[in-house]
């Protein structure tokens, strides 16, 4: 079932300014068994989005594996990428371009939005150590210990824009995201850290 389903004319004032999100609802069947109502259309979009932009397949794991807080995955992740980008391999982005990736199906938000919205604490200390100039010395110990095990350098801070000036579609910088979500965040926002 497709919807929303046919309505008014576009000419009708009373639906205008309540436009509704386009569904695709399914029934889905599998081993884990039936889930009714299941909109396959971002699942589509994205699919399509992927298929005309291949080089976004490992941006889009990134973003993910930030929203989940997988640590190891991403400094994984972010070695593979270093890899196809020396080796020359065709579309490849660098890791500095995947570390400030904005997500075009996700309202161009950032890792660091997604690690806020998620409270993953320890991907935002990471993301601000591998993307911010964000001094060393105003990095909890915890977190250089963590980025000293993976071998995570500082260099590719210094080879792009700083993460936490980067805008979602809603003009929203981590910081906007951080102080409307309050609780752990507020320490960050008052040291000026985010």
């Amino acid at each position: 079932m497709i919807s929303p389903p046919a309505g008014p004319s576009a000419t009708n004032s009373l639906t205008l300014g309540h436009p509704q999100t386009p569904q695709i609802l399914t029934r889905y069947t599998n081993e884990g068994g039936v889930q009714d109502d299941l909109d396959i259309l971002p699942l589509i979009t994205e699919e399509a989005y992927l298929e005309a932009n291949p080089s976004a397949r490992p941006a889009r794991a990134f973003m993910h594996m930030c929203s989940q807080g997988d640590v190891s995955g991403i400094f994984e992740l972010l070695q593979t990428v270093e890899e196809d980008h020396e080796d020359g391999e065709q579309d490849s982005m660098s890791p500095a371009d995947l570390l400030r990736y904005q997500d075009p199906l996700d309202g161009m938000k950032s890792a660091i939005h997604l690690a806020i919205e998620n409270s993953k604490q320890e991907i935002v200390w990471l993301l601000l150590w591998l993307a911010s100039d964000v001094p060393a010395d105003k990095f909890p110990e915890e977190a250089i210990r963590v980025a000293e095990s993976v071998n995570a350098s500082r260099e590719s801070a210094a080879t792009g824009v700083d993460i936490r000036s980067l805008r979602n579609t809603q003009g929203q910088t981590a910081s906007t995201v951080a102080n409307a979500m309050g609780g752990t965040w507020t320490a960050l926002l008052q040291s000026g850290i985010l």
